[in-house]
């Protein structure tokens, strides 16, 4: 009975080890969301500033 308790003890931690890692992997990739979006303003604004100084004749 007392090995198959620390079975389950190790077996909860580690569980909780991978969830933490799982948890750090979301806020990274929460975080790379929010950069990728950044990036895509500013490609955005970069189109808009270079059609505006560089108008295409031809479509």
């Amino acid at each position: 009975m007392s090995s198959e308790l620390e079975l389950l003890k190790q077996r909860v931690a580690k569980l909780e080890a991978e969830n933490t890692k799982l948890k750090q992997i979301i806020e990274e990739i929460a975080n790379l969301r929010i950069e990728n979006t950044k990036l895509k303003q500013i490609i955005k604004q970069n189109r808009t500033t270079n059609n505006a100084q560089f108008p295409r004749h031809y479509q």
